[in-house]
């Protein structure tokens, strides 16, 4: 099934002559998650004792501010996370490094590797924001066999909000693709409430993807332009890229 809804935003100026797409990479392109959870742990655990994984809002959320709301919501102090917290970034890499198996293409999602040789053949910028580390995120899209579809790319590290790693990839689509700003149309494509409302912040047609927590009615809540179960549906999200 695929859902879309109409956009509240008004036209996009008919003088736009070109599109970027940005991609966010967990639960989106593909899933990783067991790792990410069994990485989070262990170095809650190494660094501040925590046993058990809590509950936590972490989609879309970049790797620093995902571990502190771990660790806040297992009852560490901010004051204890902070004293060590420069020990856990080098750790997370380490780790996930570690535990990542060296074939990741069982975890591509649905259509996420056909959707992106379309754009790729069609020259339609493409961008990967996410707010995994950068050394590890990388990892993952190799050994997935993603990486080469990305020039531009932005990662978690020195970020707290998605907003912020939006921002820097329009920043970095002036030099990779010549794209100046106002001069194409914004596409944001994701899972979470985050990315939509991180591309809404900047004016994008927001793309939701019901492939991670959430349901496509639940996506809906958030308002985006356009709601997919997955990817899968390659020939119409095609058109809407091509045609919004």
């Amino acid at each position: 099934m695929t859902v879309s809804i109409i956009s509240t935003t008004e036209d996009k100026p008919a003088e736009l002559n070109s599109r970027l797409v940005l991609f966010d990479m967990d639960r989106t392109l593909l899933d990783v998650t067991k790792y990410h959870r069994q990485n989070f742990l262990m170095v809650l655990k190494r660094l501040y004792g925590v046993n058990e994984l809590p509950a936590a809002e972490t989609s879309g959320i970049p790797a620093m501010e995902v571990l502190w709301r771990f660790a806040k919501n297992a009852g560490v102090g901010e004051s204890l996370f902070q004293s060590r917290v420069q020990e856990a970034e080098p750790l997370l890499v380490e780790n996930l490094l570690a535990i990542l198996p060296q074939d990741l293409s069982s975890c591509v999602l649905p259509g996420a590797e056909a959707l992106l040789r379309n754009l790729n053949e069609e020259k339609i910028p493409l961008g990967l924001i996410t707010g995994t580390l950068r050394s590890a995120a990388v990892a993952i899209l190799q050994r997935s066999g993603l990486l080469g579809y990305f020039p531009l790319t932005v990662f978690g590290d020195g970020f707290n909000r998605r907003e912020q790693i939006v921002k820097k990839a329009l920043e970095k689509a002036g030099w990779v693709y010549g794209l100046s700003d106002g001069q194409f149309q914004l596409f944001t494509v994701g899972d979470a409430p985050s990315d939509i409302q991180a591309g809404k912040a900047f004016q994008a047609c927001t793309i939701g993807v019901a492939t991670g927590i959430l349901s496509c009615e639940e996506l809906l809540l958030h308002e985006p332009d356009h709601v997919f179960n997955d990817l899968r549906d390659t020939e119409t999200l095609m058109r809407v890229i091509r045609e919004t």
